[in-house]
């Protein structure tokens, strides 16, 4: 699979700054940013969880990112809930390939009380990480899996398609059947999706791209303390990643601060400066269509609605991706850490 090379389209009507981007080689139209729901399980209640989908919706963010895997089995059909009598205004992606399993989907029932616990502690998250970790084993995408996937999603979903279909974070190590694009393409001719693609939570595993022929929507992590660059024509996940660790590091170099500031002209700590700027610059690389955007805050909604408005000035993010430039590797050891 390799990204399509035709040009970026704007939504007919939409201002310089597009609220829509038509994604390359199709009709699918999303919103410039997304929703991604891998965190929507983590709200304790039904109803916070409705509120932050409408939330999200009233921002412009009509696009919502999911998987059978998010929320331990449980998030697509959160999702069809909070979108109740919304389907036609949004756009939906899901994904295939990782699955909770029996147990898992059981525990999916009791992953509020339980993640609640575990946000209390950051050494228990860095645990629990290591722990998954150590589990990962080769997948297989074949096609039965991705059909009894996708019907699954649908059914969850309570729709009759999805706008994207995602083969969920491919690896090297794991096994693409021949047979998968033909399916896929056979999905998109039954109506069942509008596209596919695959999503990729690291950017060294793209050479899993050349395993299937046809072309399809590449959905990439984008970490500015990274070194991989965005591939052209992406989505991008992961904008504010790296929020943590500069706004740490900033905190405790208080002359790097004073430098960052002299150079945007505010103080990056500043209300939501530097999630803004970090949204924006994702925004502004060169491979970047679009991007998803997370929270479980309805009043965290302004800061994408606000930059979907309006661009952030170009000498700002230009000044902000120097700094970066410069201070990457410290930055780095510091998350490292």
């Amino acid at each position: 699979m390799k990204a399509t090379h035709s040009h970026l389209q704007h939504w007919p009507g939409v201002s310089a700054s597009p609220a829509s981007v038509r994604l390359d080689g199709g009709d699918v139209v999303i919103s410039r940013i997304g929703f991604g729901c891998a965190g929507l399980m983590r709200l304790p209640s039904a109803r916070q969880r409705r509120n932050v989908i409408a939330a999200a919706i009233d921002a412009g963010l009509t696009h919502f990112d999911v998987a059978r895997m998010y929320g331990l089995g449980a998030a697509e059909g959160e999702l069809r809930r909070a979108l109740q009598g919304r389907r036609d205004r949004v756009t939906i992606a899901t994904k295939f390939g990782i699955e909770a399993s029996g147990a898992l989907r059981w525990l999916g029932r009791l992953q509020a009380p339980v993640r609640a616990l575990l946000a209390s502690s950051a050494a228990s998250r860095t645990a629990v990480r290591r722990r998954r970790d150590s589990f990962v084993s080769p997948r297989v995408y074949d096609v039965n899996k991705a059909r009894h996937s996708l019907e699954e999603s649908l059914r969850k979903l309570g729709v009759d398609h999805v706008d994207i279909l995602f083969l969920h974070d491919p690896r090297p190590q794991d096994r693409i059947d021949a047979g998968l694009a033909a399916f896929l393409e056979e999905a998109r001719t039954e109506g069942k999706v509008r596209a596919w693609g695959m999503s990729l939570d690291d950017p060294s595993g793209t050479e899993v791209l050349s395993r299937l022929p046809e072309e399809g929507i590449v959905q990439l992590r984008h970490d500015v303390l990274s070194e991989g660059a965005p591939r052209p024509r992406s989505i991008a996940f992961g904008a504010l990643s790296a929020h943590g660790p500069i706004s740490q590091w900033l905190s405790e170099e208080p002359d790097a601060r004073r430098r960052w500031a002299q150079a945007i002209g505010a103080d990056p700590l500043e209300r939501d400066l530097l999630a803004e700027l970090l949204l924006g610059h994702t925004l502004d690389q060169a491979g970047v269509v679009a991007s998803l955007y997370s929270t479980t805050q309805p009043s965290r909604m302004a800061l994408p609605a606000s930059i979907m408005r309006t661009d952030l000035p170009g000498d700002r993010l230009a000044a902000f991706a120097d700094c970066l430039a410069a201070d990457r590797d410290a930055i780095a050891r510091l998350a490292a850490r």
